[in-house]
């Protein structure tokens, strides 16, 4: 319940980002490592392209190690064998951002999954909350 409040509370209470001067590769990589510690099995391997590349960016590293992990978990839950970062600058309309893909090569969304997959509380999970 403790778990279950605190995922709750954390949605719904305002976002405040601790952003400093990071290096994308190295909050991917540490977020793979965090979850090829967890010995789930898997043989799945990550590959980085592009990323490497890019300037320090101001991020909320917690943040989004927290993100690539949820990722890179479902990916894993998945039998995905390949997990696949690529990152790259791009200009749109006068601003300059990065992009980054992250696909893996597991059996993919169902229609219906994908219809809801960001609806908060939706899970596919026994034991997921849908707030990852």
């Amino acid at each position: 319940l403790q778990t279950l409040y605190d995922e709750v509370r954390n949605y719904a209470s305002p976002i405040t980002l601790d952003l400093r001067p990071m290096h994308l590769d190295r909050v991917i990589r540490e977020a793979w490592d965090s979850v090829d510690m967890l010995k789930d099995g898997s043989s799945a391997t990550l590959e980085v392209r592009g990323v490497e590349n890019l300037a320090p960016l101001p991020i909320d590293s917690f943040r989004l190690t927290q993100l690539f992990r949820n990722l890179f978990e479902n990916a894993r839950a998945a039998t995905a064998t390949r997990v696949t970062v690529e990152g790259r600058d791009v200009c749109e309309n006068g601003s300059f951002q990065v992009r980054l893909r992250v696909f893996d090569n597991g059996p993919g969304l169902s229609d219906e999954v994908r219809n809801r997959i960001f609806e908060p509380f939706f899970t596919t999970k026994t034991k997921g909350t849908g707030l990852g």
